[in-house]
């Protein structure tokens, strides 16, 4: 345990900054680099205040500890940060940071990749899409990490530190499945966007707006196909071929989704439960958590 009386002496301090290799208090970078793809350890220690950053390409940040406050042009006010969520900043683009509780104690830590456009557009070969959103299409973008999508930034943390000669490959193998789980979270974003201005484009946009529309009720999967005005496996078709996922996968991701968003806003957990289609407390327990790595409780203290 740390002797914090001693770190608060000059000669604690120095040790601790040997120990740690610690070259600032402010945003202390720890690198690693690969083909394509650079990887940053950032920790800070003390309270900090429109820090300036700027990233030459696409990057994504993952807080591990502590909280940001990210400032961009396009925000009306400062967007919190906090682990659990991920921010993606285009190339170019710059933001300003607060470090409102960074401490000794405690310091705020992140995890930042930085892709090369090189490698993201070999992805876009290998997955043969006809149609490919675009990962910079807007300078800034705040994502609630799934499950899978936390324990894949964990996973990339810890090959960091592998031997030399496995790095590579391993942080290729991580970076190429990271880029994959975004473009479906941009594919599906976009789709949605789409149903917002014209729901009866194709059946597909039907059956997003009419799922859009009733979260909080019981949907069945023959009604859907009776809105889009399609057959139940032409259904599961098009949700395979545009967002990889079934009807009822992509219903309770969005429905998840609609919940978190609530508790983010303040609503009661019990609240978002029936709010978004629920009808069973500790089964939406049970599910968010498997979503979101972080039961309901957890998500919401995380928010204040």
């Amino acid at each position: 345990m740390l002797d914090f009386d001693f770190l608060a002496s000059g000669q604690g301090m120095a040790q601790l900054i040997r120990s740690k290799n610690i070259q600032t208090l402010i945003d202390n970078r720890t690198v690693f680099n690969s083909d394509d793809v650079q990887i940053c350890l950032y920790d800070t220690y003390q309270t900090a205040h429109h820090v300036p950053f700027k990233t030459e390409q696409l990057m994504l940040c993952a807080m591990s500890s502590g909280e940001k406050v990210m400032h961009h042009t396009s925000f009306d006010q400062g967007q919190r940060f906090v682990p659990g969520q991920s921010f993606m900043i285009a190339a170019g683009e710059e933001v300003a940071i607060d470090f409102p509780t960074a401490s000794w104690q405690a310091p705020t830590s992140c995890l930042t990749i930085e892709i090369d456009s090189k490698k993201i557009q070999q992805v876009v070969e290998r997955l043969a899409l006809e149609q490919p959103p675009s990962l910079s299409a807007q300078a800034t973008l705040q994502l609630d990490n799934t499950q899978a999508t936390q324990a894949l930034y964990q996973r990339l943390t810890q090959v960091c530190y592998e031997e030399p000669d496995d790095r590579g490959l391993l942080l290729d193998l991580g970076i190429s499945e990271l880029i994959v789980r975004l473009f479906r979270v941009k594919a599906r974003a976009m789709f949605l966007q789409h149903v917002q201005r014209d729901p009866e484009l194709t059946p597909l946009h039907a059956a997003l707006a009419y799922m859009q529309r009733n979260l909080h009720q019981q949907i069945e999967i023959e009604e859907v196909c009776k809105v889009a005005c399609v057959g139940r496996s032409r259904l599961y078709g098009l949700f395979k071929k545009h967002l990889n996922s079934t009807p009822q996968a992509f219903l309770l991701e969005q429905r998840l989704s609609f919940a978190a968003d609530k508790i983010k806003h303040g609503a009661n957990i019990t609240r978002a439960c029936y709010d978004s289609g629920f009808v069973d407390p500790s089964h939406f327990s049970r599910r968010f958590k498997s979503m979101f790595g972080l039961s309901p409780k957890q998500f919401q203290q995380a928010q204040t």
